[in-house]
């Protein structure tokens, strides 16, 4: 009885205060206290944590790679009123693209032009890097561009 009456007058600070400093001094009693007042579900948010924090990564990219692919699209619409207003042209025809394939005859034409020193090695591979070619009319003497 003498026991109940001490813990009944013990500060509450106080015994906090001792609880943490005996936690200190010994770490093994902290994971059992925290296995003791935590839930099973708490415990587990770490692990959960990681996994949300890897969904969320995983939702960046698939929205960067949406967002490129849809700028891909609208410049693909865009691409061929823009360039023939601005560049008098007509009848553009897009013959490659990220949507579209460039016809063999084009890299057919492109890979002559590098055979015979038309271009550079380097300019035919840029040739065949361009994210867009396309084929028009000018508007001024009808003749044929690229």
């Amino acid at each position: 009885m003498a026991a109940e009456q001490q813990q009944e007058h013990i500060d509450p600070e106080s015994l906090v205060a001792r609880i943490v400093e005996e936690l200190r001094a010994n770490p093994a009693a902290q994971r059992l206290l925290l296995r003791t007042l935590l839930t099973n579900e708490f415990l587990g948010m770490p692990a959960r944590l990681q996994k949300i924090e890897r969904d969320i990564a995983e939702l960046k990219n698939d929205v960067a790679y949406l967002k490129g692919s849809d700028l891909e699209m609208k410049v693909h619409r865009r691409i061929r009123p823009l360039l023939s207003q601005h560049l008098g042209l007509r009848r553009a025809r897009i013959f490659q693209s990220a949507i579209h394939q460039a016809p063999e005859e084009f890299e057919a034409a492109v890979a002559r032009a590098a055979d015979e020193g038309k271009i550079s090695g380097e300019q035919e591979d840029r040739i065949v890097a361009t994210d867009v070619i396309l084929q028009a009319q000018r508007v001024s003497d009808r003749s044929r561009v690229w």
